[in-house]
């Protein structure tokens, strides 16, 4: 951390110190502490482990991000399916959607070429990460929202239930819970395509957004203006990236918010959702039923 531009350049320049490095990523991997195997998450001050620790350190300079390309299947990608669960806490958290938020902020800029024993070319964190590595990434953000937030999938609308009575239903702050969904909703536009099949990106994607319509409707959403921006936030981040909004499952629970969300500011935003989600309803060639939904938006909004 202290000089990482200068132990990038020392290290890629030489193939042996590259691999030397390689094998030392491999070989703390290795023997690096198993995740807690408990459904409890650990407490928010819990040590982030040596891997992702490493992990993040590879993300601060541009010149150390080549490494994340050659030891993604080796070291990067095994640290993060074995710590980011449910159980994470929230140091972990935070220090993996570092990394993930480093490696997507970086995507396209290009990279120094890596000298192994056999040619390495010079890429993109696009090419030589995100793409082939990127689905097992979105799908361990996935896995951890949805369990992270099964009450809200089973939880009743705010609109009957006392609103005296408001929590939070899922076991993550609303905080990390945004941050991961957010995260997670951009991957999609860097891993379509390729051996990735869309049908089922497009239905987690599509139960992303089932978890944050739900989120909104919850009680703790119609008590807590911050809360309720948050899911509008996310709400209107998914809508942006999904390819395509169920009329019924997904329009229809979006236009029912309105009756139910009162923060000012979440309003706003989810208008700028509906708006956006009115151009991408599934399935719909009737030109009067599509005028027809297009009306009850520019009317809720």
């Amino acid at each position: 951390d202290t000089y990482p531009d200068q132990i990038g350049a020392y290290v890629i320049a030489d193939a042996r110190r590259t691999n030397l490095m390689l094998a030392t990523l491999e070989s703390i991997y290795s023997h690096a502490p198993p995740s807690t195997s408990s459904g409890a998450r650990g407490g928010t001050t819990a040590p982030v482990p040596p891997p992702i620790e490493l992990a993040m350190s590879l993300t601060r300079s541009v010149t150390l991000m080549p490494l994340l390309v050659a030891s993604a299947e080796s070291f990067v990608i095994p640290s993060i399916e074995r710590y980011f669960r449910q159980s994470a806490s929230d140091s972990i958290v935070l220090a993996v959607l570092s990394i993930v938020g480093s490696i997507v902020g970086h995507a396209d800029e290009r990279l120094q070429a890596v000298h192994m024993n056999t040619s390495f070319v010079a890429t993109t964190l696009r090419k030589g990460f995100l793409e082939p590595y990127g689905i097992t990434v979105f799908n361990a953000l996935h896995r951890f929202v949805t369990n992270t937030s099964e009450a809200v999938l089973t939880e009743v609308p705010a609109a009957k239930k006392d609103r005296t009575t408001s929590h939070n239903p899922m076991r993550v702050s609303p905080k990390i819970w945004k941050d991961v969904v957010l995260l997670a909703s951009a991957l999609p536009e860097y891993i379509r395509g390729g051996n990735v099949s869309s049908e089922v990106l497009d239905t987690n994607m599509a139960q992303l957004l089932e978890i944050a319509l739900n989120f909104a409707r919850s009680p703790v959403c119609a008590t807590d203006h911050a809360s309720a921006d948050m899911a509008a936030d996310t709400i209107e981040a998914i809508v942006r990236h999904a390819p395509k909004i169920h009329p019924t499952t997904h329009f229809r629970k979006l236009v029912h918010l309105f009756n139910v969300v009162t923060a000012p500011v979440a309003r706003t935003v989810l208008c700028s959702a509906l708006k956006i989600a009115v151009t991408k309803i599934e399935g719909l060639t009737d030109l009067a039923t599509m005028l027809q939904l297009q009306a009850v938006a520019r009317g809720v909004a």
